[in-house]
């Protein structure tokens, strides 16, 4: 296939995109480590949006404050990259950051990542939790636009985490039938879904919940 009609294929396809964990990255390569001790998140769902709020605790495991960031990253394909301008907002040991600025930004082809963070610290042996909310489009997918996807990607960690939590919450009826559900391990019922796991070491994980919505209208558009 040539990359003009590639491109001309990937231009038909609407538009998506959605969230993951967060990571933490020091200022000064040479500092001592910062653990994640958990992370959980929850996706609420309605009929046209999906809000990520995640929560992530990180440790000082050294003897010196440590400066960095704390980056959330909004993932996507298609589209000119208008549609990432989120307002992601944070907190940091319960203290209101306000929202995020662009880190960074990367793309290959048609697919892009960006990273949104906060600058902040850890003193030595300090315990902070990092709080995140994140509104997105819930992307239509498949014949007609009949389908939607709720997608998250883990990022592997080096640590061992003491726990990770992804749930998935809709209010009664939106969905109608599940079509897809990766990685295995999910339990789902009429009202949201679960995965999760402790004592884990994370490696780079794509979750992927896939529905037919239990209401039809706007279907194409």
């Amino acid at each position: 296939m040539t990359t003009l009609v590639a491109a001309a294929l990937l231009a038909l396809a609407p538009a998506a995109s959605w969230s993951g964990s967060p990571v933490w990255v020091s200022k000064d390569s040479a500092a001592a480590h910062v653990r994640t001790v958990f992370h959980t998140t929850t996706i609420t769902l309605d009929r046209d949006s999906m809000t990520y709020r995640g929560k992530t605790l990180f440790k000082n495991t050294g003897d010196k404050e440590i400066a960095g960031s704390v980056r959330v990253p909004v993932m996507g394909f298609q589209g000119n990259g208008d549609f990432f301008k989120s307002d992601v907002k944070g907190t940091w040991g319960g203290t209101s950051l306000g929202s995020a600025k662009m880190m960074s930004d990367a793309n290959v082809e048609a697919n892009w990542i960006q990273w949104w963070g906060f600058d902040v610290s850890l003193k030595p042996g300090e315990w902070k939790s990092f709080e995140s909310t994140l509104t997105r489009p819930l992307p239509k997918m498949g014949e007609g636009q009949a389908e939607r996807l709720v997608r998250f990607k883990l990022f592997g960690s080096r640590d061992q985490w003491d726990q990770f939590q992804l749930a998935i919450k809709w209010p009664r009826g939106l969905v109608f039938q599940t079509i897809e559900s990766k990685p295995g391990g999910w339990q789902v019922g009429d009202r949201g879904a679960f995965w999760s796991k402790n004592n884990w070491t994370p490696t780079d994980t794509e979750f992927r919940f896939r529905f037919y919505p239990g209401t039809f209208e706007g279907i194409g558009g």
